[in-house]
Formats: C-alpha cells, structure tokens, sequence
C-alpha cells in the first residue's frame, strides 16, 4: 500500500510537516540541544547553501529565544 507524498515537489498544497522549511526549524532546534562541541561536529562536513542556512536559522531561533516574553 502506497501513500500520498506531501512534499513541496510532489504536491501542490504541501502538508507544513513535509517542507524544507519546517525540516531546517527541526534541524536547528535539535541542535541548538546539543553541546557546542557535538554542534561544531555535526556542521563541519557541511558546506554551501545549506550550512548558511541552518546556521542562520540557529541564529534565529536563539535570539528569538533570548527576548523578553511580555506578560
């Protein structure tokens, strides 16, 4: 039994789930959980496109984590 793929390349209304974007949030939230060392580690082999992007949206979701949460 085969099922729909959802992606951004096989769909014309992809599920969130299923897009490159909500990939690299994933990625860069479980990183930004590891220690430095492991994170170095793990961004070293990449190269390109892609690491400016997951470095960039680490930067994101760490200052936004950072701000003041108004009440």
């Amino acid at each position: 039994m085969t099922t729909q793929c959802h992606c951004e390349n096989c769909s014309k209304a992809p599920a969130e789930t299923w897009t490159a974007k909500f990939r690299l949030e994933c990625e860069a939230r479980h990183l930004l959980a590891q220690p430095l060392r492991e994170r170095r580690e793990y961004l070293k082999p990449l190269q390109g496109e892609r690491r400016k992007a997951l470095e960039a949206e680490m930067i994101r979701q760490h200052t936004e984590g950072r701000k003041p949460r108004g009440d």
